[in-house]
């Protein structure tokens, strides 16, 4: 059986990435720079250091602080009208899944025309997005590697999404220094989702012997870091374990797709107050120990295709544990600040 693996186009990575990014621009012949970021991030300042690198580089560049937690169909467009009139070559998603998603669709929309629900489903995009450099700034969505960008369907209701070939990104720039001012509760609420991504991608029937490698190694990373990230917000080490751990998570799952933990998420997000207000990243860590405990049942461990995962898995969890203080009684709690710093879409 031949399978096909697809990921982002290029990876500047390290401590300090972010001073490449007029570089990046340049890379892909651009010089008008249209950054896509949410109010929250804005607010306190985050993205100063990509600014401050845009102009040193001689970059010219328009700041847009309006993504929605939920991206929406009318917010793409309003986003994309804006980097029209700006004249922007290149578009820069900063923050969160939902800044990311936001940027993903707004591309598409920059050279394709819309409205963006022409294009849900897959591979109806035609032509190639407008060049697209996408940067996290917490450890948790994966989206800066992925192919897709879910939205609010304001016209038939629900989330839909827009998948594509051509919304990888052409750059995409992992700096853990971003990460160093999240909060604890933040801090373990998206590495449990980064954990979630990989090891539905590790465990599905669509898995590869590279998807596999991927979702291994980011599941170690989280497991052996996560504490330390949670414990010391400017433990660098961890920090950029953790920011390693979410973009391989991203490149596995992006090639595999979720699996039941984000089925049963969207479930209760459709019926069942209050997970239709609660970020993604608690909602899936709500429904990971029950899951997890279901994996060593019989029925569930006949899906896994080897026992060698099934152990491995258990290996893993051990480091994970700490966080169901999360989930008892402290789900919904502090939302505010987990909206404030750019939480995800829901990917």
């Amino acid at each position: 059986m031949a399978f096909v693996h697809y990921t982002v186009k290029k990876i500047v990575h390290g401590l300090g990435a972010i001073k490449e990014a007029a570089n990046e621009v340049k890379n892909l012949k651009g010089s008008k720079a249209f950054i896509v970021t949410d109010p929250g991030l804005a607010k306190i300042g985050v993205q100063k250091p990509l600014e401050e690198a845009l102009t040193a580089g001689g970059i010219e560049w328009k700041l847009y602080a309006e993504a929605q937690l939920e991206p929406s169909m009318d917010s793409i467009q309003h986003c994309t009208d804006e980097a029209k009139a700006f004249g922007a070559d290149v578009i820069i998603g900063f923050g969160g899944g939902s800044a990311l998603d936001t940027t993903k669709a707004a591309s598409v929309l920059l050279s394709n025309e819309g409205p963006i629900d022409k294009y849900f489903g897959i591979n109806l995009v035609p032509n190639p997005s407008l060049p697209c450099i996408l940067i996290p700034t917490t450890s948790g969505t994966g989206s800066e590697m992925t192919n897709i960008s879910v939205l609010a369907d304001t016209k038939n209701g629900g989330k839909k999404g827009v998948v594509s070939e051509y919304m990888y990104a052409d750059t995409v720039i992992l700096d853990a220094e971003l990460t160093f001012g999240l909060p604890p509760r933040v801090t373990a609420m998206t590495g449990v989702d980064a954990f979630v991504h990989a090891m539905e991608s590790f465990c599905g029937i669509a898995a590869t012997p590279i998807t596999d490698a991927l979702n291994l190694q980011a599941m170690k990373l989280v497991g052996a870091n996560i504490r330390q990230a949670y414990a010391n917000g400017k433990n660098a080490a961890a920090r950029d374990a953790m920011m390693y751990a979410s973009a391989l998570a991203g490149m596995g799952f992006g090639n595999t797709q979720n699996g039941i933990i984000h089925a049963i998420w969207r479930i209760f997000v459709l019926f069942q107050q209050p997970f239709d207000q609660a970020p993604h990243s608690s909602s899936c860590t709500f429904f990971l120990l029950p899951v997890y405990c279901a994996v060593f049942t019989k029925q569930v461990r006949q899906f896994l295709r080897d026992c060698n995962k099934l152990i491995m898995l258990i290996e893993i969890f051990d480091g994970l544990w700490f966080c169901e203080s999360i989930v008892e009684g402290k789900l919904f709690r502090g939302q505010s600040e987990f909206f404030t710093l750019g939480g995800s879409s829901g990917n």
